[in-house]
Parts: C-alpha cells; structure tokens; sequence
C-alpha cells in the first residue's frame, strides 16, 4: 500500500476516519490510531506523516483480535498484510478469484462481483437504462442475463472499470465512514456523476449498491471486522484507480 503515500490529504482523512470513528462519529474502543503522534500532529490537515500508521491500523483490523494480542506480546506485527484482508473479504463475499493472481486482478474481481450482484438485484427497467447510458446496442430480443452479461464485459475496459469503482465507492463509504462532508448518498452522487460523467447511471447504481452493502454488512458482526475492512479494501481500491488516472 506504498501508493498511499501519494494520495491527497482528503483520501487519507476518509481512511483514518473509517478506522477511527464509527458511524456514530464516536470513536471505537479497540482504535489505536488516535493515540499515535503521527495522528495527532496531522490530523486533519496534513496526515502525510501518518500512513505507516494508518495502514498499520488497518492491518491489525483484519487480523483476528486475540492472535493480534499474542502477536504483539511476542514483539511480532500485530496486523496482516493489505492482500490477506483483501482475499479474506473476497472469501466472505464468494468473489470467483484465483489466490495467485495479482493483487489488483483480486481488487478487479470484487468491484466486478459488487456489480454483478447489484445487477441481479436492479429492476429490468434499470438493467436496460444502464446498458443504454453504457451506449450497448440491442435488439430488444435479449433476456434479462444477456443484458447484464453485455453490461458487465463493457465495464472490463480500463476507464469504465474505474468509473464503476467511484460509483461502488460512493455508494458504500458515505454511509460507515464518520466525517466526510456532505454525509448523505445523494450529495455524494452528484458528485461522482460530475467527475466521472454518467449521471443517469450514478442515480440507478448507489442506491442499489448502498442497499446490497449494507444488507451485508449487518449480517457480518462477528470475527474480523468486516464492517471496517470491507469499506477500506474498496477505498484502497478506489484510490488506486484515482492515481492511475492522474
């Protein structure tokens, strides 16, 4: 996760927030990112300083609690390794991945899940204004699969890919992550639809991906804390495609 340290000061303050502060805005009673000198010298201007921190931070969420205190006792890395998170949610969400493939491949492959599951999900009156704002030609004797599989092979090109990643981003961080201005998914939409110019589709996806995330997300209470980790890994993804595009 060495990019981040390239990131602009706002990534980083969503990060630090998610992992700091839950929905509520309070701070969670297992967070040690606050107590750091990294932290409080650079909060919430200039974090800069603090991304050894904040990915370590990261890290420990994703390990199991009680190994993390074992680990630490023993002069050991409390956390786990950013792609160990990144498989483990992959394997929470049933994502069809190969465990050997890059780490970005793995990222591609959950962004690509997220939609695909949301896309069961969207009305067939959704399905076909999206392949429309996509420019997918059709005949109008497609099924219903047909058009989601057309939907899905035109998002594997690069820039869409990426823009599907800021939709799947808006639709999920506005609503765990305490202090991002404008907290609501509307205000958040409007947003993306002028950065990344498909306004109709930014209308129909976060709506269906705010719900489906956090249907799974309230489910996930025990174990590691996916309601943190789930959130991150696809910021991490989002920020990455954002420096590719700079």
């Amino acid at each position: 996760m060495e990019f981040l340290k390239n990131c602009p000061n706002e990534d980083l303050k969503a990060l630090a927030d998610l992992l700091v502060f839950d929905k509520d805005g309070k701070k969670r009673w297992n967070e040690k990112l606050s107590g750091k000198k990294s932290y409080s010298e650079g909060y919430p201007n200039n974090l800069k300083n603090a991304v050894n921190d904040i990915i370590l931070e990261l890290q420990c969420y994703g390990a199991d609690t009680i190994a993390s205190a074992v680990r630490e006792i023993f002069g050991k890395h409390p956390g786990v390794p950013y792609r160990e998170i990144l498989i483990d949610v992959c394997d929470k969400k049933r994502v069809n991945f190969n465990k050997t493939s890059s780490t970005e491949r793995i990222e591609y492959h959950l962004i690509q899940s997220i939609i695909e599951e949301t896309l069961q999900k969207a009305s067939d009156e959704d399905i076909l204004a999206i392949a429309g704002e996509l420019g997918i030609s059709l005949t109008g004797e497609e099924n219903r699969d047909q058009v989601i599989d057309a939907i899905l092979q035109k998002s594997t090109s690069p820039t869409l890919y990426s823009k599907m990643t800021e939709i799947v981003y808006s639709a999920v961080v506005p609503g765990v992550v305490a202090g991002i201005a404008g907290a609501g998914v509307a205000g958040v939409a409007a947003q993306v639809a002028a950065r990344v110019g498909l306004p109709r589709l930014v209308g129909l996806a976060i709506p269906a991906i705010n719900a489906f995330m956090w249907g799974w997300l309230i489910k996930d209470l025990s174990g590691p804390a996916y309601r943190i980790t789930v959130p991150a890994v696809i910021m991490i993804i989002n920020f990455r495609q954002k420096r590719k595009l700079v």
